[in-house]
């Protein structure tokens, strides 16, 4: 064979190649629009902007969004939950992505949750037949405490203390559920002055945590809850739970109000009794027994309805049952009414 000879066959065999080559991308490219088409026809099924946690609607209907999200877990790549959750235009399969992942333990969920923190888009989360309203960002950091929770975290113990603290400092993220990130960071760190920051940014939620720094200066903003001269709803609750953390004497004439407000009240709502109960449980000395003895045995708690008694008693029962501190149990012997919806 010569030269030439050589030199055609050389020339074949680059055809050949290239050939083959063209057919393999041509082969890659047919799969992947192939992909694309599926990925894209299961996620228009999710017509509506809904997530399930169930398989069923409830009352034995069978949930269409589920056979949807199970159709786009069965086609979509860790790629493309990749870039469905951060980028499709739909929440809730942005939600299903995300969830996704972190059941696969990926370690993309950190930089995606840490790059949504300000996603506020809102869709609707069904279990059975019962739904909530929640946004993106916190959709995606309840997915994380969750697993972290049950000790299946997506995240290392480093990036979960970061995650807390970029959550805590990061400015406007007023639709963040606070209380896990805040009370996490305050465990390795003095953060009173950005609680009571995040506080008056809206963050209401963190009032106990507030208190539990027992800075006398931040009675003020208790006192003033407790009277419901504050800007928020339910800041009553919120300060009775703040107490629970934070049992001072200078909140003892307010709670003495509220407990005659509650009593001369004409109908009954759970809500303040209960919590004003576990409050007076929280100091837990003969001043907190004697307040519940002479309020079930003073002459406006005897001259109330039976159903207002009752109510009372069953709040007693269930403040108890919070803490079983010994020394309110008599009272629970003389008072306390446990309700039948409870199970010891």
């Amino acid at each position: 064979m010569n030269k030439t000879d050589l030199t055609v066959l050389s020339m074949r065999n680059v055809v050949r190649i290239f050939l083959v080559i063209v057919m393999v991308l041509s082969c890659v490219e047919g799969f992947s629009q192939r992909h694309e088409k599926r990925l894209a026809k299961a996620i228009s099924k999710m017509s509506e902007n809904e997530y399930s946690f169930t398989s069923s609607a409830g009352w034995g209907a069978k949930s269409k969004c589920w056979e949807a999200q199970e159709a786009i877990k069965s086609i979509a790549t860790d790629d493309d939950l990749d870039s469905l959750a951060r980028y499709c235009t739909i929440p809730a399969v942005r939600a299903l992505a995300f969830r996704t992942l972190s059941q696969k333990q990926s370690d993309r969920c950190y930089e995606i949750a840490i790059s949504s923190l300000k996603d506020t888009s809102l869709f609707c989360v069904f279990s059975f037949d019962m739904g909530r309203i929640i946004d993106v960002a916190s959709f995606y950091l309840d997915v994380i405490n969750g697993r972290y929770d049950e000790g299946l975290s997506v995240l290392s113990d480093k990036q979960m203390i970061t995650l807390d603290s970029i959550v805590v400092f990061t400015p406007g993220l007023k639709h963040i559920w606070m209380v896990p990130y805040a009370s996490r960071v305050s465990l390795l760190q003095d953060i009173h002055n950005r609680v009571k920051e995040l506080f008056y940014e809206g963050h209401y939620e963190l009032f106990p945590l507030l208190a539990s720094y027992k800075h006398p200066e931040d009675k003020s903003l208790i006192i003033s809850a407790l009277r419901e001269q504050l800007w928020f709803k339910g800041s009553k609750l919120l300060a009775l739970e703040a107490i629970k953390v934070w049992p001072d004497k200078d909140f003892i004439p307010e709670l003495e109000r509220i407990r005659d407000e509650e009593l001369a009240r004409k109908g009954f709502r759970y809500g303040v009794p209960l919590a004003l109960f576990e409050a007076i449980m929280a100091y837990d000395n003969d001043w907190a027994y004697n307040f519940i003895d002479d309020m079930f045995t003073n002459e406006m708690f005897l001259n109330l309805k039976e159903f207002q008694k009752s109510a009372f008693s069953e709040c007693l029962y269930r403040s108890f049952k919070k803490e079983e501190k010994p020394r309110f149990k008599p009272l629970i012997y003389k008072f306390g009414k446990k309700p039948y919806s409870l199970d010891d």
